[in-house]
């Protein structure tokens, strides 16, 4: 492949993973679409830029939450 662009080559690899889910194991099918998620995303709500999607573990901001707490490791996390 020459001159293609980022999806060209995310197309051309769904397109392979069905036909071949499709032949090695034929009473099976994937019908959902693969998930596109961009760099920036991922390591802002995963902390990776591989997140392991089947368990949806988002990163959540709770300073506000704990910022009155006694716990020291809460505390001092959000002052810094």
């Amino acid at each position: 492949m020459s001159f293609v662009h980022q999806d060209d080559v995310f197309d051309i690899a769904e397109r392979y993973m069905r036909e071949m889910v499709e032949k090695l194991v034929p009473r099976k099918t994937i019908c959902v679409e693969f998930t596109r998620l961009p760099y920036s995303e991922a390591m802002e709500y995963y902390g990776s830029d591989k997140p392991d999607l089947r368990f949806d573990m988002q990163f959540v901001d709770i300073s506000q939450l704990v910022e009155n707490s006694e716990f020291g490791v809460f505390a001092n996390a959000i002052k810094e």
